[in-house]
């Protein structure tokens, strides 16, 4: 196929897919930098807290956090719950600004 070797495209095509899957698993919350340039990380202050899938209780759960893990979050709170990045919010109520991070 337009004169390279199918090894070198199979070698090619798994160092893609490493790359995609490194970016991908790369940060848990699944968001980068605020807007503003600054980053609001939070601390979790529960023995387990479910991360939902939309901001209210019967959402589905799509993650769990442990006590003391810290996790990037947005600033936005809506109903009690604190956007951590893409489909995933948890209970503001047991999540604690880190020092120093802007969280709104």
């Amino acid at each position: 196929m337009f004169g390279v070797p199918k090894r070198a495209l199979v070698v090619l095509g798994l160092l893609v897919g490493v790359a995609v899957l490194t970016g991908l698993g790369s940060d848990r919350s699944g968001q980068g930098e605020q807007a503003s340039g600054s980053q609001c990380k939070v601390s979790v202050d529960a023995d387990v807290l479910n991360v939902r899938s939309g901001p209210e209780l019967n959402a589905d759960i799509v993650d769990k956090l442990r006590q003391n893990e810290q996790v990037d979050a947005k600033a936005e709170v809506r109903g009690g719950f604190r956007k951590l990045g893409a489909g995933r919010w948890a209970s503001d109520e047991y999540l604690q600004p880190s020092f120093g991070t802007n969280c709104g």
